[in-house]
């Protein structure tokens, strides 16, 4: 049996739950591209998700009216020196999604430096602009949920149980709000995004998003967005998951908050941490 000072003082997994990570991020994407297939038969709408494991070609294209279009949403002026690149990404062959990458390049009169601008937007199989949601999009924000329901059940998530791992609570009939709360305040960095790119996708197709996105304001020659949104995210990161990693073993912010631990997975894999602590 662990003491209270043993259990602290744990190791913090820190590349374990790393790698939990991202085989529950991989197993998520596989079961939404299945959910896909068989759901976008079905539906008014039409979703997209691409597998998370596969091939992708690349070529360059020359301009037809479709290209010049997207194009024109970075260089409305046809100013700029433009290239086109296709590239497919398939399983297999299997539901095999189509991307345009349209690059523009300008250079002011006497300048040295050129100014990049960059789009990728998705095709159909016969070469429209694709006007579909991403599946992701709208799912992402029943991940936590998900991974609750695992949580509540098993005491690990699909990752966490591969790599031996389990998540204890002081309480032994957890309850699943606490679960819950848990896997949501984990993702609490991330959530405004979420938010904000699922209520976006519901009124604008992702082409019109990419437009409003290209034309909002400008800092440093670049769109705001892609230099405030990298920046605000790295520290929210830095704050919220690798400084609590520095500072506590083997708790986060939100396990702190909703009293939990992730230990290595012991033999008595069903014993609430009152029963683990003497």
């Amino acid at each position: 049996m662990y003491t209270q000072n043993e259990l602290v003082a744990q190791p913090r997994y820190f590349w374990r739950r790393f790698f939990a990570l991202i085989i529950d991020a991989l197993l998520f994407q596989i079961a939404i591209f299945i959910l896909v297939l068989v759901v976008n038969p079905i539906v008014p709408f039409e979703l997209r998700a691409t597998f998370p494991i596969g091939h992708t070609q690349c070529a360059n294209v020359i301009e037809n009216q479709t290209l010049s279009e997207i194009a024109d949403l970075t260089d409305p002026d046809r100013s700029a020196h433009r290239k086109y690149v296709i590239c497919e990404h398939s399983f297999f062959g299997l539901n095999p999604a189509r991307n345009i990458l349209v690059r523009t390049e300008t250079r002011a009169p006497g300048s040295n430096f050129s100014q990049y601008k960059q789009l990728n937007v998705p095709l159909t199989s016969n070469g429209k602009l694709d006007h579909a949601h991403s599946a992701l999009d709208y799912v992402n924000l029943f991940l936590p949920l998900i991974m609750a329901l695992f949580i509540f059940k098993y005491a690990a998530t699909p990752g966490k149980l591969l790599l031996g791992l389990r998540v204890i609570s002081d309480q032994r009939n957890v309850p699943f709000l606490r679960c819950m709360l848990r896997e949501y305040l984990k993702v609490l960095p991330l959530l405004p995004l979420m938010l904000a790119t699922a209520g976006l996708s519901l009124y604008f197709s992702n082409l019109e998003l990419k437009q409003a996105l290209i034309t909002t304001v400008s800092l440093l020659s670049s769109p705001i967005y892609v230099i405030v949104l990298p920046a605000l995210s790295i520290g929210l990161v830095i704050v919220w998951y690798v400084w609590p990693l520095l500072k506590w073993r083997n708790q986060m912010p939100y396990d702190r908050i909703t009293n939990f631990y992730v230990i290595k997975k012991i033999s008595a894999s069903k014993q609430p941490i009152t029963e683990l602590v003497e």
